[in-house]
């Protein structure tokens, strides 16, 4: 059975299709046109396995789907059993009057991109109406949509959707494990960070790691408030009060609030402990968070698992987040991964004074993390494709 994959926002399908290949499944990437460069595959792995696997789409390059050859689009299609998409690939199906098998979405296309945004320039608006108005219905006809438990905001917009489809309430393996277990010495040396990842870990007793977008100072939408201001006030409270711990954050320069962060940390006194890292690919992200003891995540939105999460689960690092117990207590069978739970400068530095005086059994717990992620997301998420294959293959009979 032929499966194509359509899209590697955040990695995400890279990672699917090396899983699908482990299970001698017969799985082709393709990548949107305008893919930022991180998000191609050699960027998430030391030898590029799908590399005579992965082609360029020439088509849903943007949201305007006036353009684009939707007869090439179908018939490029048409050549595999299953089709699994994210982004903007509903719209486009529905377009040309195809229903995808699977939409496993990255956030903002389940979230944004289905609701009509209102501007006065007369040539974007018929186009936003048009293009909303397939994404919402393409995602609705979708026979499978695969996403966990959201936010209060992102399931209100879902509710809106009205999927007529089944909906897998589970994540997916953003990230290929065996990839990065038992990194070779010769494929450190290959990345550029790693000699800078290996001095700060030498240099100090305590490491986060913060790869979130810089996304918190009055964003129009409270799905992109990933409230990186709340750590460094946090993590400020922690120094004045813990004196005698050297401890450092990492982060990166990505997103639209970089500027303001770095207006924050000077105005509270942390930038020779704060290092900031150019926007870089997975493998090095990886390579820098195994140097790391603790990795923060959002302390915003009610979200249990996405990118950052992951990336700390998999490398079995301590992982602080934001997210409401009681809501995603029962979404898995096993519980939830384990987590520092802080969405406040108080409970950041509450945390991390725990954290500090309790090395050792947060050690031990970033291992359970990564334990769980194999139990409650990777086997799961092969039994889900291997359901839809079956259920793909008695409609086609």
């Amino acid at each position: 059975m032929k499966i194509a994959l359509v899209g590697n926002l955040n990695n995400n399908f890279s990672s699917i299709a090396r899983y699908l290949l482990d299970e001698g499944l017969d799985a082709s990437l393709y990548r949107f046109e305008n893919e930022p460069d991180h998000f191609a595959p050699e960027q998430d792995m030391f030898i590029n396995v799908l590399a005579d696997r992965t082609y360029i789409l020439p088509f849903c390059k943007t949201i305007d789907i006036f353009n684009g050859n939707l007869r090439s689009l179908r018939l490029e299609f048409d050549k595999y059993d299953l089709v699994i998409g994210c982004g903007y690939l509903p719209a486009w199906f529905s377009k040309i009057g195809k229903r995808l098998d699977v939409f496993i979405p990255y956030g903002s296309d389940i979230y944004s991109a289905p609701f009509f945004k209102f501007t006065l320039n007369p040539k974007y608006f018929i186009g936003n109406l048009i293009f909303s108005k397939h994404q919402k219905e393409g995602i609705r006809n979708t026979c499978f949509t695969m996403l966990e438990i959201q936010s209060d905001l992102t399931e209100h917009q879902i509710l809106k959707i009205g999927l007529k489809g089944k909906r897998v309430k589970t994540s997916v393996p953003m990230i290929h494990l065996p990839t990065y277990q038992n990194i070779s010495e010769e494929n450190l040396k290959k990345l550029q960070f790693y000699p800078q990842y290996k001095a700060l870990r030498e240099k100090y007793d305590l490491i986060i790691f913060h790869h979130s977008r810089h996304s918190w100072f009055n964003p129009e939408d409270l799905n992109e408030q990933k409230g990186n201001d709340r750590l460094f006030n946090g993590f400020a409270l922690f120094l004045k009060n813990n004196p005698e711990c050297k401890a450092a954050i990492i982060t990166l320069d990505y997103g639209k609030d970089v500027d303001k962060s770095k207006e924050l940390i000077s105005d509270l006194g942390i930038a020779k402990e704060v290092y900031w890292f150019p926007k870089q690919s997975r493998k090095e992200i990886m390579v820098g968070i195994s140097f790391a003891d603790i990795v923060v995540a959002e302390l915003h939105g009610d979200y249990n698992l996405y990118g950052t999460v992951v990336e700390g689960l998999v490398c079995g690092k301590t992982i602080m987040q934001y997210r409401d117990e009681n809501k995603h207590r029962n979404a898995y069978d096993k519980g939830l991964h384990p987590a520092l739970i802080a969405n406040s400068p108080e409970t950041v530095y509450e945390q991390l004074s725990i954290f500090n005086n309790n090395k050792a059994f947060y050690a031990s717990e970033g291992l359970k993390g990564l334990s769980w992620y194999k139990e409650n997301i990777v086997l799961p998420f092969k039994e889900a494709i291997n359901y839809i294959l079956k259920q793909k293959n008695e409609r086609s009979n």
